[in-house]
């Protein structure tokens, strides 16, 4: 039985790729309770890309489902975002982005570009316009 709270809207995100031809796609669900207390889920189309790494994919795909809440009414009034993903890649490094990569140039500790740099600071940018606590969960 899932457990879904009110005034949350979850979005859960995947991201895959293949290596050969490299390419990749991404799904995305929102899952959120009605004012009836009834689950609603909209399930948004897989997209392609060429070219794509996994992270890179599963990153696109959080920023994608973040970028779909701005494009969409949803009929609840919700304070919190729990994006829900697979991905170790975003969810060990989303904080990373917010707080350290962002104030040291998208560089490491090391001096060399952080990875996919230019999908973080896009997924940076995005976050203050939701005005709600957006949370990155790691589910199996």
């Amino acid at each position: 039985m899932k457990i879904i709270k009110k005034n949350t809207l979850y979005i859960y995100t995947d991201g895959s790729s293949y290596s050969g031809p490299r390419k990749g796609g991404i799904g995305i669900i929102y899952v959120f309770m009605d004012a009836a207390g009834e689950e609603k889920v909209i399930q948004c189309e897989e997209y392609g890309y060429k070219q794509a790494t996994n992270n890179m994919v599963e990153l696109h795909a959080v920023i994608t489902g973040l970028k779909g809440v701005l494009e969409q009414e949803f009929e609840i009034k919700y304070n919190l975002i729990e994006v829900r993903t697979d991905s170790m890649y975003v969810k060990e490094n989303y904080k990373r982005a917010l707080f350290n990569w962002s104030k040291e140039k998208w560089l490491s500790r090391y001096g060399k570009p952080i990875e996919n740099a230019e999908q973080w600071k896009l997924l940076v940018k995005l976050l203050p316009k939701l005005k709600c606590k957006v949370e990155i969960v790691w589910i199996k």
